[in-house]
């Protein structure tokens, strides 16, 4: 039975969430209730419950009592599972007692994400029977009451399928239950609601197993293709079915083996090209999240896994050193080796992939939405990790050419895809120091970036961004490559924290002080550098009052009065 740790503070959240796991797990007599009493009683506890739940998990981080009430929950739901052959499942199953602990367990894994959920369920070889034939006995679609269940069982069956044993060591018939699986995840992949999300990640389990034939994940590309075609002219479920088998493919490129999915790769581009091509499919922005992340995927796959030689790397790093460690520089010999060698495909057919790939990704940074910058953004770094340094440059060169057009300058959509792409090529080291003071004059102006757009101004996230990229900045670079810019740039990072009217916007540039006065070592800053981190703390952060009484003063005891002036004077006044 869970109950309170002694060395945890006992809030009404937590005690309602630990009574809530007791009472579905441990308490027979309420589970007796549940049963004399009908569905109805039980569906309005069922939303109560739910609620206190999802209270808890959504303002709590991943703590020992959410991790030990997940086991919990797992561990009694096996209990409810079918035991009956895969031959003969029991077709309208229901189980009350089940189905409330996958309500729960979907309530934390919504709350918590279902990556951290699936550390959680356990992978024993006995449940892959049972949690199958569970799945194929539910009565319905995933679209009636039922979906949560269905939700949970096909990420349990997902997990399972990790498991490295031979299918047909398993089971007799290896064969017929990964198509039974398959056929299982397809219609799920159709559905409009999180099923579609679980059937993703077990379908890629399942199509990236070595014992799996390669005709299922055939299967997969011709009905993309298929349903990509034809989007316009079917009926208001084609889209959801173009959605969930987009993203099958993408969580099937994260996952595969390159060897096999090189062999797919050219029928998966022309599959998804009508995408990149014709602007009607940009107005469903979900497809075309799934797409940019397929494209980026599909560009690592045909390039070489390696990181390239001419790379930045700090080196090792302890804390023993004074911050102050023997500073890398790309040798001559490897410049000109990266500058000579070409994209580094396998075979040259997989060419024109690549640059597609990276001109969608670049054309993405700018796009409306912000997962699909953020998505393009770690996609561009990727694929320029893999490159010779000549066309890695150049796709850093494309990135800065956004802060100095004049064009783009009331485009926040692109200054923001452009400074996450910045800061994803510093942090893997595509970003050279001879490119840093582009770079660090292209931040300051981010950082105080905004733009009128009628009666209301826009540049928060910006702002925001920027602050991203003088934290990555911190991590990348040592003091003997960063110091000479380190004094203006903690200069804008600090009035950013101090002054700036957003809330996520002064914490961001809080964090990114504090990231640099760690990494930048005692040399840099001296007592001073301890002093600004306790001063700009999270909480002090949080109030503008706060930032302008009582830090304004401070800062300016500190040295940085006159910056402090001339933000209020030319900016801010």
């Amino acid at each position: 039975m869970l109950t309170n740790a002694p060395d945890s503070a006992s809030t009404a959240d937590k005690s309602g969430f630990l009574q809530v796991v007791n009472r579905i797990c441990f308490d027979e007599k309420d589970q007796n209730k549940n049963q004399k009493h009908g569905f109805r009683e039980s569906e309005n506890e069922r939303e109560q419950n739910a609620h206190t739940v999802r209270k808890y998990c959504t303002t709590s981080t991943v703590s020992p009592d959410i991790t030990h009430a997940t086991e919990c929950l797992i561990t009694f739901a096996s209990t409810r599972l079918l035991r009956s052959p895969i031959c003969s499942p029991q077709l309208g199953f229901q189980d009350r007692k089940l189905d409330r602990a996958c309500d729960m367990l979907y309530e934390i894994c919504s709350a918590q994400g279902y990556k951290n959920m699936v550390k959680s369920v356990p992978h024993a070889v006995r449940d892959l029977h049972a949690v199958y034939v569970t799945l194929i006995s539910l009565d319905g679609s995933p679209q009636t009451k039922r979906w949560r269940t269905h939700y949970l069982l096909l990420l349990w069956l997902g997990v399972l399928l990790l498991n490295p044993f031979d299918m047909n060591s398993l089971v007799d018939d290896g064969t017929t239950l990964v198509a039974g699986i398959v056929q299982c995840c397809t219609e799920a992949l159709n559905e409009p609601g999180p099923s579609r999300q679980a059937a993703a990640f077990c379908i890629s389990t399942t199509l990236t197993r070595q014992d799996v034939s390669i005709h299922f994940m055939v299967d997969l590309v011709h009905q993309i293709s298929s349903l990509l075609a034809d989007l316009g002219s079917l009926e208001s479920q084609a889209p959801f079915a173009a959605m969930g088998a987009v993203q099958a493919l993408a969580a099937i490129y994260k996952r595969g083996d390159r060897t096999l999915l090189q062999k797919l790769a050219d029928r998966v581009f022309e599959a998804v090209r009508p995408c990149l091509l014709d602007a009607k499919y940009g107005t469903i922005r979900i497809l075309k999240h799934f797409v940019i992340k397929l494209v980026a995927r599909l560009g690592i796959a045909v390039l070489k896994p390696r990181n390239a030689s001419w790379c930045y790397t700090r080196g090792k790093r302890t804390l023993m050193m004074d911050g102050f460690e023997s500073c890398y520089e790309v040798s001559d010999a490897d410049e000109e080796t990266g500058q000579r060698a070409s994209v580094g495909v396998e075979d040259e057919r997989f060419k024109h992939i690549v640059e597609s790939a990276v001109g969608v990704l670049l054309q993405a940074t700018c796009d409306s939405e912000t997962k699909i910058r953020w998505s393009a953004a770690k996609g561009i770094a990727r694929i320029a990790s893999r490159l010779p340094r000549g066309l890695a440059d150049d796709i850093v060169k494309n990135i800065l050419s956004i802060f100095t057009d004049p064009g783009s300058h009331h485009n926040d959509n692109a200054w923001h895809g452009s400074c996450l792409a910045l800061a994803e090529l510093g942090r893997l080291g595509i970003l050279l120091p001879k490119r840093l003071p582009e770079s660090l004059s292209a931040l300051e102006v981010a950082l105080r970036y905004e733009v009128r757009h009628g009666s209301r101004s826009v540049g928060a996230n910006v702002r925001d961004a920027a602050c991203y990229v003088a934290w990555a900045f911190a991590r990348a670079y040592p003091p003997c490559v960063l110091g000479l810019y380190l004094p203006a740039l903690i200069e804008k990072i600090l009035m950013t924290a101090v002054f700036d009217r957003e809330v996520h916007v002064r914490r961001a540039a809080g964090a990114a002080l504090q990231e640099n006065i760690g990494r930048q070592g005692i040399q840099a800053f001296g007592s001073i550098g301890i002093k600004l981190t306790q001063t700009l703390s999270f909480s002090a952060l949080g109030s503008c009052e706060r930032a302008y009484i009582e830090m304004t003063p401070v800062i300016a005891k500190m040295g940085y009065w006159e910056a402090a002036f001339a933000k209020l004077l030319r900016e801010l006044v």
